[in-house]
C-alpha cells in the first residue's frame, strides 16, 4: 500500500492521504533451446531455436530482430555463421510483462569444398574404357552417379567407373569427419561414350623393300584429345587405340633418324617434273610430290632440283621443307578396327626412294685404274675420269676420297661445262644433272679434276677411291648398276724435284691433261739460263719452248700443241745458274 503525507509548513498542519495497493505481476523466465547438437551445426544447416514461458515472442540474432513478436515460439534459419548469438524476448501478454532469455552461441563449422578431376578431362570416353576420377578438400569421399552413390563414404579419394551409358553425371561429396560437415563438388563429369575402334599396321621406308621405320613417334591429335606412339624398334609396327568412330585425325611425325639418299638422280627427277613431265611417279604420288618441294614453296621447280643437288654435295645442310616427308596426316576409322595399314615415309629430296634407312648403301659405281699419270710437286694437273662402258647419262652423283696432299680447284665436264662440287677434308662431292644427256663411249672423260699435287709422294701412296654413294643415272632419272669409270694410276719421278742451294724448284703446267695448249710455270731461286725442250713418247725432240737467261721468280710459258696428235708428251727444263746445271722431265696428257 503506498499513501502521501501532505504538510502546510506554514501551519504546521499535515494529513495522511488514502492508501493505494500496487499489484506487481512476475516478469517471465524465457528459455531458449536448439536442434543443434551441443549448438554446433555445419554451414547452411537448418536450425530451429525454441523459447518458453511466454505467450508471445520476439528471436534477435547478435541483438538484431530477426522475427517480430507473435505468438510463434520457434525461429529456424540457415544462415547463421560462427559464434552467432541467438536470444528471444519472452512476453506475458496479460500482464505485460517480458524478459529476455541467456543467449545461444553456436558454432558453425565450415563445409569441405571437394574439387573433382578426370584422367580423361574431355569427358569423351570410349565405351567399355575405364575413367578414373580423384576427389579433394575432404579427408572422406562419397562418389555419385546420377545422384545415386557409386561408391560409399571412404578414405579413398578415387573412384573407377566403366563407361557403357552415355550422359552419366558423376559427382562427389567431400566429408570432414571430424566436424561431419559434407560438401558437395560444384564440378561434374557428364560422359560422353562412343564407339571406338584402332587403327594399327607399319611405317616404311618407300623404297622397293619396304624397309620398317622403327622408333618413330607419331602424334595423332583429334578434337579434343592427343595420342602419342612410338613405331616398334625392328618392324615399325604401330598401334593406334581408341580411335572415335568416324573422327579424323591429325597425324605428325618424329624421328631421329639420318636424312640420306639424295643424290642428282633425285635433283634430274625434280628438275625434269618442273619442266611439266609427270611420268616419274606412279605410286604414292602425294607423298613423292611432298618429298620434290624441299624449299616448301610448291610448286615444284628448278630451285628444288639445285637445292638437292647442293645438300648432296654439302654446299647446304638442311631443307626449308625439313628433313622428312610421311604420306598420312589425317586418318580415320568407320565402324571398324583398321588393321595392316601402311604409312610411307621418304627422306625429303629421295624422290626415286633409293635410301635404306640404317643400312650402308652397296656400291653402283667402280672406279679402276687405266692409263697412267706422273705427277711431282706443285704439278696442277687434269685428272680425267673415264667411262669404261658406253653410257648415255643424265646424272652423276660422286663421293670420292681424295688425297689430303692435293688442293682441287675445280671439277669440270670433258667439255669444260661446270659441275657443283664441294671439298670438305678428304671427301670430293661431285653433282651434275641435266635434261641434255651426255652420250659418252668407253675411254670417253666423264670429268676432270683440276688439282695441284703439293706432295707427290704422298698423293702417289694414297690414290683417288669411290664412295659407296656414288651413282651415275641415265637419261630417264634410272639409277645404272654395275658402272664403271677408270683414273690413271699416278707416279712420281724422284728425279725430277731439283733443288738450287738447297731450296726446291717448282715446276708445273696446267691444265694437264690439256688439248691444246698449257701453261709451263717455275720457280728460280736465283736468276738462270733457262732450256725447255718438249719430246714426243718416243723420245723424239720437238722444239725448244724457252732457251733465255730469267731473273730469279716465277716464270711462265704457253706451249702450243694444237698441230700434234692426242697422246703422252714430255718437256725437260734446264736450269744453269753458273755454278751448276739443274735437269727435270715432267709428262703431259695432249687429250683433244
Amino acid at each position: 500500500v503506498v499513501m502521501v503525507k501532505v504538510k502546510n509548513t506554514t501551519t504546521t498542519c499535515f494529513v495522511i492521504s488514502a492508501g493505494i495497493t500496487i499489484s506487481v505481476n512476475p516478469l517471465p523466465t524465457p528459455t531458449l533451446n536448439s536442434t543443434a547438437t551441443n549448438n554446433e551445426i555445419c554451414a547452411g544447416d537448418n536450425v530451429t531455436f525454441t523459447g518458453t514461458d511466454g505467450n508471445e515472442y520476439e528471436f534477435f540474432v547478435n541483438g538484431t530482430p530477426v522475427q517480430a513478436q507473435s505468438a510463434t515460439a520457434t525461429f529456424s534459419t540457415t544462415t547463421l555463421v560462427n559464434n552467432d548469438v541467438v536470444t528471444v524476448k519472452v512476453t506475458n501478454t496479460a500482464t505485460g510483462c517480458s524478459a529476455t532469455s541467456t543467449g545461444v552461441t553456436i558454432t558453425v563449422n565450415a563445409l569441405p569444398i571437394p574439387t573433382l578431376g578426370s584422367d580423361d578431362s574431355d569427358n569423351r570416353v570410349c565405351s567399355g574404357n575405364t575413367v578414373t576420377f580423384n576427389a579433394t578438400g575432404a579427408n572422406e569421399y562419397i562418389f555419385l552417379i546420377n545422384g545415386v552413390i557409386a561408391q560409399a563414404q571412404s578414405a579413398t579419394a578415387t573412384y573407377a567407373h566403366t563407361a557403357t551409358t552415355d550422359g552419366e553425371v558423376i559427382s562427389v561429396i567431400g566429408v570432414n569427419t571430424t566436424t561431419g560437415c559434407q560438401g558437395t563438388s560444384t564440378t561434374t563429369f557428364t560422359l560422353d561414350v562412343d564407339d571406338c575402334y584402332d587403327y594399327s599396321g607399319a611405317l616404311v621406308y618407300d623404297n622397293a623393300v619396304e624397309t620398317p621405320m622403327g622408333n618413330v613417334n607419331i602424334t595423332l591429335t583429334g578434337a579434343n584429345d592427343i595420342q602419342i606412339i612410338t613405331t616398334d624398334v625392328t618392324d615399325g609396327t604401330f598401334t593406334l587405340t581408341d580411335l572415335f568412330n568416324q573422327e579424323t585425325y591429325t597425324a605428325t611425325y618424329t624421328t631421329t633418324k639420318t636424312h640420306g639418299g639424295i643424290n642428282s638422280t633425285d635433283a634430274l627427277i625434280i628438275f625434269l617434273l618442273s619442266l611439266g613431265s609427270s611420268s616419274y611417279y606412279n605410286n604414292n604420288v602425294a607423298l613423292k610430290e611432298t618429298a620434290s618441294d624441299v624449299n616448301a614453296s610448291a610448286p615444284i621447280t628448278a630451285t628444288d632440283a639445285l637445292q638437292v643437288q647442293l645438300r648432296f654435295v654439302t654446299t647446304i645442310s638442311t631443307f626449308a621443307a625439313g628433313d622428312w616427308a610421311f604420306g598420312t596426316n589425317t586418318l580415320s576409322v568407320n565402324g571398324a578396327d583398321a588393321t595392316a595399314q601402311k604409312i610411307y615415309a621418304l627422306a625429303m629430296g629421295d624422290v626415286n626412294g633409293s635410301y635404306t634407312p640404317d643400312i650402308a648403301e652397296n656400291a653402283k659405281v667402280t672406279l679402276q685404274n687405266n692409263g697412267s699419270l706422273t705427277v711431282n710437286n706443285w704439278d696442277r694437273v687434269m685428272i680425267p675420269i673415264r667411262m669404261e662402258q658406253r653410257e648415255v647419262l643424265g646424272a652423276i652423283s660422286m663421293v670420292m676420297n681424295i688425297s689430303p696432299t692435293m688442293t682441287v680447284h675445280n671439277v669440270v665436264l670433258a667439255d669444260n661445262s661446270a659441275v657443283q662440287y664441294h671439298v670438305d677434308g678428304n671427301e670430293l662431292r661431285i653433282a651434275w644433272y641435266s635434261s641434255n644427256p651426255l652420250d659418252l663411249a668407253t675411254g670417253d672423260v666423264l670429268f676432270y679434276i683440276d688439282a695441284t699435287v703439293n706432295d707427290a709422294a704422298q698423293f702417289v701412296a694414297n690414290p683417288m677411291t669411290l664412295s659407296n654413294e656414288s651413282e651415275l643415272a641415265d637419261d630417264i632419272a634410272a639409277a645404272i648398276d654395275n658402272a664403271v669409270v677408270s683414273m690413271p694410276t699416278m707416279n712420281t719421278l724422284s728425279t725430277n724435284l731439283i733443288t738450287i742451294n738447297g731450296e726446291e724448284i717448282g715446276i708445273r703446267n696446267f691444265p694437264n691433261p690439256f688439248r691444246a695448249t698449257t701453261m709451263i710455270e717455275y720457280t728460280l731461286p736465283t736468276a738462270a739460263e733457262v732450256s725447255i725442250i718438249t719430246y714426243n713418247s718416243l723420245g723424239q725432240p720437238i722444239n725448244q719452248i724457252v732457251n733465255a737467261n730469267h731473273a730469279a721468280g716465277v716464270h711462265q710459258v704457253i706451249w702450243d700443241a694444237s698441230d700434234l696428235p692426242s697422246g703422252m708428251y714430255f718437256y725437260t727444263i734446264t736450269i744453269n745458274d753458273g755454278e751448276a746445271i739443274y735437269t727435270a722431265t715432267k709428262s703431259v696428257l695432249l687429250s683433244k
